[in-house]
């Protein structure tokens, strides 16, 4: 924990508990095809819902919540909140089947598994895993495409899972894997499911890549790992899985394109930044590739970048930043890519925000939290 990472973290919980600020998830769950599960019949005045779930960091629970995809607005339902087993929830992520929910604990090393039900809006816990070394808490989560694997980030270790039919969870051999030295921070697939990148917020800028084999074990990529110029912390890929995107702790965002070996090399004119004295703390694609997002903390605001598919460049979007709440932190689209759902950790609400043609963001509605909402994470 002696690290730059560490520090952080540390600085945020002490911010939390000063302003009574909590972290939460938000994670939605779309009703595609390919989901497997039943999304509810729609309330009253309510057009083809999803179900979102807000994870709250301090009051050990996890609220549900009805989104209607015409208007964006969230609506909750009347079983939730639902309770956690954990004393520090935060990072989560959804089974691709859209069957099980996975939540991690950023204090504990440890990750409760529920089983979904959208038709009833319940959630059940399957069980609750604890990492080997219970230590170290957990910054990121990430599950295979064929809803086989799932791997956690968790500061100087890698936690890797294999997932059972009823979405239980048992160590591969050789889990967890020590990254002395490093501070993990995101955890991050490519589409093709081949690849899993890592990225290190501690002293050393880098980005660790593996590939993904048959059996869920990992064989490191040629070169890694990655060097950044600085400690990076979120990262993401664009829908086609062939730019992947990384923050530092500072306002900047670098870029690199994935070979067809998973090698990653730099791309010329990044590191971009944003606007000064902000810090990007999450950041998204939306569903038609053409826009990426960066949620601001410190800052209140996204900053939009329209996206260049051939050759990775980001432009600026005219307007941005666009204006959020107070400690806007994770982000998610609905499924049609009109709405990025935003966490405001310090406001207690999400805002939800409409996305213009030329991904321009305005206010489209709000909704409250018993405590706020940090990371947001999105059903295919």
């Amino acid at each position: 924990m002696h690290n730059r990472t560490a520090a952080r973290i540390s600085g945020f919980l002490k911010i939390l508990m000063l302003v009574a600020g909590v972290f939460g998830t938000l994670l939605l769950a779309g009703c595609g095809s390919g989901s497997g599960v039943q999304i509810p019949p729609a309330p009253p005045g309510l057009t083809a819902p999803s179900v979102a779930y807000v994870v709250n960091h301090n009051s050990q629970n996890i609220n549900a919540y009805y989104l209607d995809s015409r208007s964006g607005v969230m609506a909750d339902l009347s079983k939730s909140p639902f309770r956690s087993s954990l004393q520090n929830p935060w990072p989560a992520v959804l089974h691709p089947s859209g069957n099980f929910l996975y939540v991690g604990d950023t204090i504990v090393g440890a990750i409760q598994v529920y089983s979904t039900n959208f038709t009833a809006g319940d959630l059940s816990t399957v069980e609750v895993t604890f990492m080997r070394d219970s230590l170290n808490w957990l910054t990121g989560m990430t599950i295979t495409p064929n809803g086989k694997y799932l791997y956690a980030a968790a500061n100087t270790e890698l936690d890797a899972f294999k997932i059972l039919p009823d979405g239980s969870l048992i160590p591969l051999a050789g889990s967890p894997v020590s990254f002395a030295g490093s501070s993990l921070q995101s955890a991050v697939i490519d589409f093709s499911g081949q690849y899993l990148y890592l990225t290190d917020g501690g002293a050393s800028g880098r980005i660790f890549a593996y590939q993904i084999n048959s059996d869920g074990s990992l064989t490191a990529v040629p070169g890694s790992p990655f060097a950044a110029s600085a400690p990076l912390a979120p990262a993401v890929f664009d829908n086609s899985g062939t730019f992947l995107y990384a923050a530092d702790f500072g306002n900047h965002i670098y870029a690199f394109k994935k070979a067809g070996n998973g090698a990653l090399a730099s791309l010329a004119g990044f590191p971009i930044s944003t606007p000064a004295s902000t810090e990007p703390i999450a950041l998204i694609f939306e569903p038609t590739n053409h826009f990426l997002y960066a949620s601001l903390t410190p800052g209140d605001s996204i900053a939009a970048y329209s996206f260049n598919s051939s050759s990775g460049t980001l432009t600026t979007v005219p307007g941005s930043p666009f204006a959020t709440g107070h400690g806007p932190f994770g982000m998610a689209t609905d499924t049609a890519g009109k709405f990025l759902y935003v966490a405001n950790r310090f406001d207690d609400t999400v805002s939800v925000l409409s996305i213009g043609s030329a991904g321009g963001l305005s206010f489209a509605s709000v909704a409250n939290t018993r405590s706020s909402p940090a990371s947001v994470v999105i059903l295919p």
